[in-house]
């Protein structure tokens, strides 16, 4: 049985214990009587949960949790239920006392928990979401029809040009945010990194001070990425800005990377890296 069974009297003495003890502490079942559960247990542990046994030999059943280390050394975490064992004149005899290992059920529980949360943000991402991409809907009709009526405007190609990609950079943060919410799939496909770099530059440029440098250092040669081109772009953004708030004046913010050859076996890249095809 995959449990941990004993019995001990009123005066907290071992009368009985299963197999389990010996499994879990290295304790013999032949000799019940040697055995202290501050000593098997710890005094720590035992203090945590004295009290749940004098309740027990009050008269009361009780159940409790906590942590517990085998013989092994492997951490449990156990469920103990001291059941008191009644005499005719109604006094407790001893009590009866059953343990389990719930390590595994409180890991599921705890998955189970994370796995809801996760699936109602999605469901309040994706309605936001879809709410925000309505307004960038209407801005981008309105910025159309500016860009139409003032086409030989020198300001709509400052102004409205740049509002009109924004708008589109927006409705390319709600497919990543619909992504999140799993109701649209990442689009992976071979990316030439290089031209990712040199879009990424032209949009961020307007935002960086003009007390601060920003440069892009790539490779001479072409490189490529197997990756969500947008998903990269946004990722490089949101690098260059956050340079740009943590960079004083006079800084120097530098986009730099490189290829690196991942060998056989190995797991991982270091930072700044990324993975190129063969040939």
């Amino acid at each position: 049985m995959p449990a941990l069974i004993a019995y001990f009297d009123a005066d907290r003495h071992y009368r009985y214990i299963n197999r389990g003890y010996h499994e879990w502490f290295g304790l013999d079942p032949a000799h019940p009587e040697r055995i202290s559960a501050k000593a098997y247990l710890g005094a720590s542990t035992y203090a945590g949960i004295k009290h749940n046994v004098f309740r027990a030999l009050g008269g009361q059943s009780v159940s409790f949790e906590y942590d517990v280390t085998t013989k092994m050394g492997k951490p449990l975490v156990a469920r103990t239920t001291l059941i008191p064992e009644i005499r005719p004149d109604g006094k407790v005899a001893g009590c009866f006392e059953l343990t389990f290992d719930i390590t595994e059920q409180l890991r599921a529980q705890a998955m189970l928990v994370q796995a809801q949360k996760m699936e109602a943000l999605g469901q309040l991402t994706g309605g936001l979401a879809h709410d925000f991409n309505n307004i960038l809907t209407v801005v981008l009709g309105n910025l159309e029809a500016l860009r139409r009526e003032r086409s030989d405007s020198g300001d709509v190609a400052e102004f409205v040009v740049p509002a009109i990609e924004g708008r589109h950079r927006g409705a390319e943060l709600i497919q990543r945010l619909l992504s999140f919410a799993r109701k649209q799939p990442l689009v992976v496909r071979e990316t030439e990194t290089g031209a990712v770099v040199a879009e990424v530059m032209r949009l961020v440029r307007r935002s960086i001070p003009e007390d601060r440098n920003l440069s892009a250092d790539e490779p001479d040669s072409p490189s490529w990425a197997l990756t969500d081109p947008q998903l990269l772009q946004s990722s490089l953004l949101n690098l260059i800005l956050n340079a740009r708030d943590a960079t004083s004046t006079g800084g120097h913010i530098t986009l730099r990377s490189e290829v690196r050859e991942l060998r056989r076996g190995r797991r991982g890249a270091g930072p700044g890296s990324r993975h190129v095809r063969d040939g």
